[in-house]
C-alpha cells in the first residue's frame, strides 16, 4: 500500500540585495516511498550543509535517486558532482551516469503522485515538481519562478520572459496548497481556491524513473 508523500525543505533559500547581491537556492527533499529526490543541490560553497541536511533526515548523498534541478542558475545546481549516482534532470536534459535523453513528455511522472513539469518563464527552461497525496496536500517546489512568499512584482526584475512567467505562477496557484520558492520559506497558498476556479485540464503523466 501506498505511503503519504513527504516534502522537507532542507535548507531555505534567500537573496539579499545590498552593496553586493548575495543569494542561495533552497533545496528540497522528496520521499515517496523508496524513492528520493532532491529538487535543486544548493550553491558551490554549501555542499557541506547539504550533506549535513541529509544526514539529520538519516540519508546519504548516495541514497539520493533523482536529482532536479529547476533552472541553470548556480545557486541552484552548484552541488550536483555530489550525486553521481542520481538520475539528474535539468532543461531538457536526462542524465545517468554519464549517458544523456532528451526530457521530451510534459508532465512526467518521477514517482507516485510526483509529477515534473515544465514551467518556463525565470528562464527558457525551468522545472517544477509537483507532489501530491501528502498529509496536507499538494507541493508545488517551484524554483525562481517563485522568488519567495512576498515577492509581488519583484520576480519580473530577475525574469527572463515575464508573460510566460506569469502564466507559470498562475498555474502554480491552481495546483498548490503548498510552495516552496527558489528563495524563501515554505508558504500556504491562499489564492488556490480562487485561480482553481479557472484550472484547465492536465495532461496525463507518462512514468519515467
Amino acid at each position: 500500500m501506498s505511503q503519504a508523500n513527504k516534502v522537507v525543505q532542507l535548507i531555505d533559500g534567500y537573496a539579499r540585495k545590498g552593496g553586493k547581491y548575495l543569494a542561495s537556492g533552497s533545496v528540497t527533499l522528496v520521499c515517496s516511498n523508496d524513492v528520493f529526490i532532491l529538487v535543486d543541490c544548493g550553491d558551490p560553497w554549501n555542499g557541506e550543509e547539504v550533506l549535513q541536511r541529509l544526514k539529520a533526515v538519516g540519508l546519504e548523498k548516495e541514497d539520493i535517486n533523482i536529482v532536479v534541478v529547476t533552472h541553470g542558475h548556480m545557486d541552484h545546481c552548484g552541488n550536483l558532482a555530489l550525486f553521481k549516482d542520481a538520475k539528474l534532470y535539468m532543461a531538457s536534459d536526462i542524465a545517468v551516469n554519464g549517458e544523456y535523453d532528451t526530457l521530451e513528455e510534459n508532465p512526467i511522472l518521477l514517482a507516485n503522485d510526483v509529477e515534473l513539469h515544465r514551467c518556463p518563464g525565470h528562464t527558457d527552461h525551468d522545472l517544477i515538481v509537483v507532489v501530491k497525496n501528502t498529509e496536507i496536500g499538494c507541493f508545488v517546489i517551484a524554483g525562481d519562478i517563485f522568488e519567495n512568499e512576498n515577492d509581488a512584482d519583484e520576480w519580473k526584475a530577475v525574469s527572463a520572459y515575464p508573460q510566460k512567467q506569469e502564466k507559470s505562477r498562475e498555474k502554480i496557484l491552481r495546483l498548490a496548497d503548498w510552495i516552496i520558492p527558489g528563495h524563501g520559506k515554505l508558504f500556504e497558498n491562499v489564492l488556490k481556491n480562487k485561480f482553481a476556479a479557472n484550472e484547465h485540464s492536465l495532461e496525463p503523466c507518462k512514468y519515467m524513473i
